[in-house]
């Protein structure tokens, strides 16, 4: 059944104002190794980017490297 699950979170601020951060990715990643999920994504490359402060749609909102999330979920092999 897990193999028909995907999850694709928001990173950073969301606009609830919880915040999705490295961590919370890195833990993501773990659970998602373990059950071997069908997919791993998020929501956007746009905002792995840019480490600025801003629009949604362009920035995470919290303190990182650009990419640093999209190297963190690269380590994900399904």
């Amino acid at each position: 059944m897990w193999k028909m699950v995907g999850v694709t979170p928001m990173l950073g601020q969301n606009d609830d104002g919880r915040i999705y951060d490295q961590a919370d990715a890195r833990q993501l990643v773990t659970f998602a190794q373990g059950r071997h999920l069908g997919m791993l994504s998020f929501w956007e490359l746009g905002r792995d980017k840019n480490a600025c402060t801003g629009a949604f749609y362009m920035c995470t909102n919290i303190a990182q490297q650009p990419y640093e999330f999209s190297k963190i979920f690269a380590t994900y092999s399904g």
